[in-house]
C-alpha cells in the first residue's frame, strides 16, 4: 500500500445511528480537529459531509441482523473520520436494500465526474426545484449526494474523492475526501 492509501483512522463507531449519536460525532469531530490539523474549511467541510452521510444512513439505511427494536429514524451503521495521504476523509457504511444497489451504485460513479460547473449547475437547478423527482438522479440520494460532491476533494484525473463500494452483504461503504 502506498502512504497516499494508507487510512488513518483518528475515530471510528459502529452501532446505531439517530440524531443524538449524530451530535455526538460532530463533537468529537470537532473536538479532534486539531489532531488531525484540519482548517476551519475543512472542519466545515467535514462536518457537512457528516451529517449528510449519517441522514442517508438515518432515512435510508436498512435494518439488517439482530440489531432488535429501532425507531423509524434509527438504523444500524458506522462512521470513521481521519487524515491519510489524499487529506482528510469521512468514510460510512450502512446496509442497504438490495433494489437499490445499482442506483445508488450508479449514482455515486455519476456524480463522482461532473466537472465542477456542470455540479454547480445541478445543485442550483435541484436546490431551486420543487420537484426534487425532476432530477436525473435517484431522490433518495439527490440533494444530499450533491451537497457531499460539492466539499469533495477533486484529484488530478478530475474525479471527486468519493469511493464507493458494495460488500457482499449489501453493506454499502463510501469514503469523502475533502478539500483542502
Amino acid at each position: 500500500m502506498d502512504a497516499d492509501s494508507k487510512a488513518k483512522i483518528a475515530f471510528c463507531y459502529e452501532g446505531r445511528i439517530n440524531q443524538s449519536v449524530l451530535e455526538s460525532l460532530l463533537k468529537q469531530l470537532d473536538g479532534m480537529s486539531p489532531m488531525l490539523g484540519l482548517t476551519l474549511e475543512q472542519r466545515t467541510r467535514l462536518s457537512m459531509v457528516l451529517i449528510e452521510q449519517c441522514q442517508n444512513i438515518m432515512k435510508y439505511g436498512e435494518r439488517n441482523g439482530d440489531v432488535g427494536p429501532m425507531p423509524d429514524y434509527e438504523r444500524p451503521g458506522s462512521v470513521a473520520f481521519g487524515r491519510d495521504g489524499l487529506g482528510p476523509y469521512v468514510s460510512t457504511a450502512c446496509y442497504i436494500k438490495p433494489a437499490d444497489r445499482d442506483a445508488l451504485e450508479l449514482s455515486y460513479r455519476h456524480i463522482r465526474d461532473l466537472s465542477a460547473q456542470r455540479l454547480e449547475e445541478e445543485y442550483d437547478r435541484h436546490r431551486k426545484s420543487e420537484d426534487y423527482k425532476a432530477s436525473r438522479f435517484d431522490p433518495s440520494v439527490g440533494m444530499g449526494l450533491l451537497a457531499v460532491a460539492r466539499h469533495a476533494a477533486q484529484g488530478r484525473d478530475g474525479q471527486r474523492r468519493i469511493d464507493f463500494e458494495m460488500e457482499t452483504d449489501n453493506r454499502a461503504k463510501t469514503t469523502v475526501h475533502v478539500l483542502h
